[in-house]
């Protein structure tokens, strides 16, 4: 089968074909979301808010999107049998490590607010514990990928 730089849809089509409707479908997205957002949580300026989100989530959409429309096998260069790689069981090993981290943390968190009362907020917590678990998964991926070198 002949391979492109960016793949060929699954439905059949050439590398153009993939790209514009990549682009067309995070496009949707993108504004979908940046107008929910506009009008359920940015009262003031919901025209900026509108803008600025769906410029943000424009890049991901779009990549997500190709992502879900390409076929693997057309893609110059790409690995046959992912689920098969030395880079998967590293992750997979990662996944692990990570969550025996977070049942660790949040079972010695839950001890610890047993004897120490304090007050965080939802916000702050996601973002605490979003931090936690991206740290813990990086460091847990290069020390298995380390030690494979």
């Amino acid at each position: 089968m002949n391979t492109t730089r960016f793949g060929r849809p699954k439905f059949g089509g050439t590398q153009t074909k993939l790209i514009t409707l990549s682009v067309a479908a995070g496009t949707a997205i993108a504004a979908a979301a940046g107008a929910i957002m506009a009008a359920f949580i940015h009262d003031d300026s919901p025209w900026l808010a509108f803008a600025v989100y769906s410029l943000c989530l424009l890049p991901i959409a779009t990549a997500a999107s190709w992502g879900f429309m390409v076929d693997r096998s057309t893609i110059r260069g790409a690995t046959p049998d992912p689920e098969d790689s030395i880079e998967s069981h590293w992750y997979s090993q990662a996944s692990e490590n990570t969550l025996h981290a977070m049942l660790f943390g949040i079972g010695g968190l839950g001890v610890v607010s047993s004897f120490w009362e304090f007050q965080v907020s939802g916000t702050m917590l996601t973002i605490i514990l979003g931090v936690f678990v991206s740290c813990t998964f990086g460091i847990s991926y290069f020390a298995h990928k380390r030690a494979a070198s």
